[in-house]
């Protein structure tokens, strides 16, 4: 349960961006959407503690001392280990293969996974390699990546059309299913995962055979997009996956 002092305080530090160090009384107030009078409470005890400055009668801006907490953050670049207590909670809950690809260059590379108990199961390894626009994790890549999704598409003129509705339904709706595109009579659910840049080169996936996969893929997919949101608040983004409709 949230307190609601604290969620206000973290919600007036979260305003302030590299493009807006300096901020008066009304812009945060307006970005918080709380009065000016609570504002103000809530900015002179951030004063008080020292991670909030008054620079002059209008702005304000972030202390020095927030740097100390930056500095205390144990800079990982590798999504892996954050992502790695979701992959075995989606596991637990659905007992299907459960992947973290990358996008590396040309290609979209496994770098975790949980395989399934099931006797059909999808057989993957870590350090796999495969092209980067096909599968669900593919189109998860192109839909965040639109300069290379317009070349591509120029390269596709059979499947164009298909291709555009996979990359139209990630951004409507967080998540892609693809079929039969890695073996036959085998399904792919995945959604995009976002670094500290909002930007996506990662992706989280469930993978198995048709018949238990797709009866279940709304579930699936809510499941990948509430842990994905998890994992990218994690990794630092504010970006978050809208959730389906």
């Amino acid at each position: 349960m949230s307190i609601r002092s604290i969620d206000r305080a973290l919600s007036i530090l979260e305003t302030f961006e590299p493009n807006q160090p300096l901020l008066t009384l009304h812009e945060i107030s307006v970005k918080v959407k709380l009065p000016k009078t609570t504002t103000f409470r809530i900015l002179q005890t951030l004063i008080d503690s020292g991670y909030i400055l008054h620079t002059d009668n209008t702005h304000f801006e972030l202390s020095m001392k927030t740097l100390r907490l930056g500095d205390c953050v144990r800079i990982d670049p590798e999504m892996a280990r954050l992502a790695r207590p979701e992959l075995e909670f989606i596991s637990k809950e659905v007992n299907e293969t459960v992947a973290l690809s990358a996008l590396i260059g040309d290609s979209r590379v496994i770098i975790d996974f949980i395989e399934s108990t099931e006797i059909l199961k999808i057989a993957i390894r870590r350090g796999e390699q495969n092209d980067r626009n096909t599968g669900a994790t593919g189109r998860v890549f192109l839909a965040y990546h639109p300069n290379h999704f317009n070349e591509y598409l120029k390269t596709q003129p059979k499947d164009k059309a298909k291709i555009r509705e996979d990359v139209d339904h990630v951004l409507k709706h967080g998540y892609v299913m693809t079929t039969n595109q890695r073996t036959e009579g085998l399904v792919g659910i995945a959604v995009p995962l976002f670094n500290i840049k909002d930007e996506c080169s990662h992706s989280l996936g469930i993978f198995g055979p048709t018949g238990r996969i797709a009866p279940n893929a709304d579930k699936f997919a809510q499941l990948l997009i509430t842990s994905a949101d998890r994992i990218s608040t994690r990794a630092g983004s504010r970006r978050l996956i809208k959730q389906p409709t």
